[in-house]
């Protein structure tokens, strides 16, 4: 499954942060929006992920609608 806003343990020894993890159908959701005219660079800010992550999940989800996701 695919790991959505990694977070680094601050500098210093701290404790890593949880990561998130999210569905397949809500990465979908995520790729559907640049389709209707949100930026891509808001997008990952407001998702919690980097440029590559997003790219790498529209390479292995292009041309999926959310019905058609099957696990």
């Amino acid at each position: 499954m695919l790991v959505f806003g990694q977070n680094r343990a601050r500098r210093g020894g701290g404790v890593p942060m949880k990561k998130k993890r999210v569905s397949v159908e809500q990465i979908v959701a995520v790729l559907k929006q640049p389709e209707v005219g949100v930026p891509v660079s808001a997008l990952i800010r407001k998702a919690g992920i980097s440029e590559q992550t997003f790219y790498r999940c529209k390479k292995q989800y292009v041309g999926l609608a959310s019905d058609q996701v099957v696990r």
